[in-house]
């Protein structure tokens, strides 16, 4: 299958900056941290058994029905690592870098106290 030209390919948050692919490898790392998994015979290790399990998972999951509405988390993005935070959240839940005031924020939730809107990154 062909890449999709660039003049095709948006973001699914528009108002925020890509995640990095380096941030979402990252991520699914550390969901695989948490995972208890039976090992295969055939596994050279736990690392790659884990991908394995991850990638089979994932595979499963691309036959599911379409979610239409399905988004990430919308309320901030770190401003070191790029992932999407929770709005609650005070540090990023990947990094754990504190939330500054600089971090971009969702434009429903960037209102300054005038009602103005803050720039997004």
């Amino acid at each position: 299958e062909a890449s999709p030209s660039p003049a095709s390919v948006r973001s699914l948050l528009h108002d925020f900056r890509d995640t990095p692919p380096s941030t979402c490898t990252v991520s699914l790392q550390w969901a695989m941290l948490h995972w208890n998994i039976p090992v295969r015979s055939a596994a050279c290790c736990p690392w790659h058994n884990s991908l394995e399990v991850a990638s089979r998972l994932l595979s499963l999951r691309q036959a599911s029905p379409c979610q239409r509405h399905w988004a990430p988390l919308r309320g901030w993005q770190c401003s070191r690592c790029w992932s999407m935070n929770h709005e609650m959240l005070e540090a990023c839940d990947l990094c754990r870098t504190a939330r500054s005031s600089w971090d971009a924020m969702s434009p429903a939730s960037a209102l300054n106290q005038d009602g103005s809107t803050r720039v997004s990154l």
